[in-house]
């Protein structure tokens, strides 16, 4: 769920699967919209309109293409944030300490991709057939 409302969009960043919808809740007490834009594009592929504060509206249509969405708010277009569309369950949003956790992943070789505003990692990881598989990633600067 993303919230919009008090000058911020809120998570700033946030992952869906494929196949679901967004909720979008308002925090605001006047009439406005959040637009979803693909990663770079300029035209809004969702637009979810607010009427009145406390009202939650999901996505006209479901999710369909994995990649990067940016939300903005019509009132103030420098409010912004991220929602990871992913299409497999193996993803993960870092929390403020740096730690992740991805569970139930299979036994194999992966490639592990992370990427910030500020800069992106990429790294391949043998997951063992049981146990767990410690991590270390530095992010290079974009």
């Amino acid at each position: 769920e993303l919230s919009a409302g008090r000058c911020k969009l809120e998570p700033r960043l946030q992952l869906a699967l494929v196949g679901s919808t967004l909720n979008v809740r308002n925090d605001e007490s006047v009439a406005h919209q959040v637009h979803l834009f693909r990663d770079g594009g300029s035209q809004p592929v969702y637009r979810i309109p607010f009427i009145f504060a406390g009202q939650i509206v999901p996505t006209e249509r479901p999710l369909t293409v994995p990649g990067l969405l940016e939300a903005r708010s019509s009132q103030d277009p420098a409010l912004r944030s991220m929602v990871v569309v992913v299409d497999h369950p193996y993803a993960a949003v870092v929390g403020a300490d740096g730690s992740f956790v991805i569970d139930s992943v299979p036994p194999g070789r992966y490639r592990l991709m992370a990427t910030s505003a500020t800069g992106s990692a990429e790294q391949t990881v043998d997951v063992p057939a049981s146990g767990e598989q410690a991590i270390s990633l530095r992010l290079a600067p974009k």
